[in-house]
């Protein structure tokens, strides 16, 4: 929901309700589009989607996919943290007592801890949040504020088993700390910017691997560089390519099978953008592994574009069409000539769209912006080829 470097703080116009699907037969559509606004909610967006016990762990076709996010009530006021546990339910609204808005961006596979941040008053840099399920028979959650001491605001963006990632600006600075966190408290917060970097972020964690990035000295967002942290010792490596001006990394896959802590996950896999020499624009990029010499997804006819979800042999995120300031959603299989634009596919009069998760069937989530201006959640469902009908998938397995 990435989309979510600064924040995932969305204003919502006021009103779009029920369940829609279009499906366009006369374009031969390879996707069924959802909308998945709750019907009390104005607006809405996911953020992330789980299908337990991992989406890239064989998971039971049974299963619910349960997805996490945002939206703004019909009845007024800024986005609510969501988690939507079936397409055809009602999401439970977990805006903690207190806050005046909250965001939901990843949860683990169980949806025993779900992460992301919120505020108490309007305008307010976030506080990093962590919902908790009950042990009782309820199955209620509880929000936690997790913002580390001399840290001002904080916002986790991933969880594994293993630890939460995230970052946070310290009160006597302006730029944000990659963070992790080991336990249920601030105290189990572990700093990992990197000296000589005046900056850093993790956007998303493996069993034990993190992706972000960090800032080189000069204050200069715009220069940060991909960043992975390897294993538990958290060893970094600088991703970005050679001659890049800017990158970083997003999103992480990692193969099913045991994983040690102190290494790297064989077979994993990092999306995320970066600036080409010579040029002005990001482009939507894939790493393999540590290896910094990223595959450049940008497709044909767009001027930008950013990867911020991976499975075994897709990949999702949004560009810029060439001469546009609008985006589109986009789903790539691993080389920039596969991309499909997922904004044809909805209905006309939408004006922006961001896929922002997919799940290992190749259903892809985000959210769409339509003429009003109103915001709306997303599924396109994808539609299995016809018998006898060829697949052009390539497993980056």
């Amino acid at each position: 929901m990435r989309h979510k470097k600064i924040l995932l703080r969305i204003f919502y116009a006021a009103g779009f309700a029920a369940l829609n699907s279009w499906a366009f037969a006369a374009r031969a559509a390879p996707y069924e589009v959802l909308d998945l606004t709750p019907p009390d909610f104005s607006s809405a967006e996911i953020a992330g989607v789980i299908k337990p016990p991992f989406m890239y762990v064989n998971p039971n076709p049974a299963d619910p996919i349960r997805l996490v996010g945002s939206g703004g009530p019909a009845n007024g006021g800024t986005a609510h943290a969501l988690l939507w546990t079936g397409l055809n339910n009602q999401p439970l609204d977990l805006n903690p007592t207190g806050f005046t808005w909250s965001v939901i961006l990843a949860a683990d596979g169980n949806l025993q801890e779900l992460v992301g941040g919120g505020a108490t008053q309007d305008g307010e840099r976030p506080l990093a949040l962590l919902w908790k399920q009950s042990t009782n028979s309820s199955g209620s959650y509880k929000a936690t504020d997790l913002t580390p001491k001399g840290f001002s605001w904080a916002q986790i963006y991933d969880v594994s088993e293993s630890m939460r990632v995230g970052w946070g600006v310290p009160t006597d600075g302006n730029q944000p700390h990659a963070l992790i966190w080991n336990g249920d408290d601030a105290d189990s917060v572990k700093d990992l910017n990197l000296q000589g970097f005046i900056g850093s972020g993790a956007y998303a964690v493996g069993s034990y691997d993190v992706v972000g990035m960090a800032i080189p000295p000069g204050d200069q967002w715009d220069s940060r560089h991909a960043f992975f942290w390897m294993g538990l010792a958290h060893k970094p490596i600088d991703l970005n390519p050679s001659g890049f001006t800017m990158s970083e990394a997003d999103a992480i896959y990692e193969p099913g099978g045991k994983i040690e802590p102190d290494v790297a996950a064989a077979g994993a896999w990092e999306v995320g953008t970066g600036t080409p020499p010579s040029s002005k624009f990001s482009h939507a990029l894939l790493w393999q592994q540590q290896n910094p010499a990223a595959v450049d997804l940008n497709p044909a006819g767009f001027d930008s574009s950013k990867a911020v979800a991976i499975t075994s042999n897709e990949q999702a995120g949004w560009g810029n069409p060439a001469g546009s300031s609008n985006t589109h959603a986009l789903v790539w299989n691993s080389t920039a000539a596969s991309c499909i634009d997922l904004h044809q596919f909805l209905p006309i009069g939408y004006t922006d769209s961001v896929a922002t998760c997919i799940d290992s069937d190749g259903d892809v989530f985000g959210s769409a912006t339509d003429a009003s201006g109103r915001v709306h959640a997303i599924e396109w469902k994808y539609l299995s080829p016809t018998a006898g009908e060829a697949s052009n998938s390539v497993d980056i397995k």
